[in-house]
């Protein structure tokens, strides 16, 4: 899908509706948070503050932001490379940085669907109920349809 960008630039991108299952887990492998070394003693037990204090929000939020984008975006008119995912590791970064800010909040607010559907999980509470009442067969359907036939 190609948009066009508040400087007359253009970006083509991934739509939404064109996700995948290998979006969704390249994207959770590439973007895995790493524990600080020194956190778990030598007896198991995790040092919850250790894990706070050593792990920087912001740049894991901004890498999995840079792996979205590398792992969405096609290409673009800009003169500057279009970052992309190599073996995990997104490549061209500094692009990003050099994009004007109107159209880099443009590309964001085009994204936001994409990260948000890549983000979501299935609720297994939601999937387990489902799944028992399903399976008891004592629907009003089931009972319809086993009234009919016999």
């Amino acid at each position: 899908m190609r948009a066009d960008l508040p400087s007359g630039a253009t970006v083509d991108y991934v739509p939404v509706q064109e996700l995948k299952g290998k979006h969704k887990r390249l994207l959770d492998r590439t973007t895995k948070m790493s524990l600080p070394p020194g956190v778990i003693s030598e007896d198991g037990k995790v040092d919850l503050d250790a894990v706070l204090g050593g792990v920087d929000m912001f740049a894991f939020g901004q890498a999995k932001q840079d792996a979205l984008w590398a792992l969405l975006i096609d290409k673009w008119s800009f003169d500057l490379p279009v970052p992309e995912l190599v073996q995990g590791e997104v490549e061209n970064t500094d692009s990003f940085g050099e994009i004007p800010l109107d159209d880099y909040e443009e590309i964001e607010r085009l994204l936001t669907p994409h990260a948000e559907k890549l983000a979501r999980r299935p609720d297994p509470k939601a999937t387990g109920a489902a799944t028992t009442t399903g399976s008891s067969g004592s629907s009003r359907a089931s009972g319809a349809h086993a009234s009919r036939t016999g």
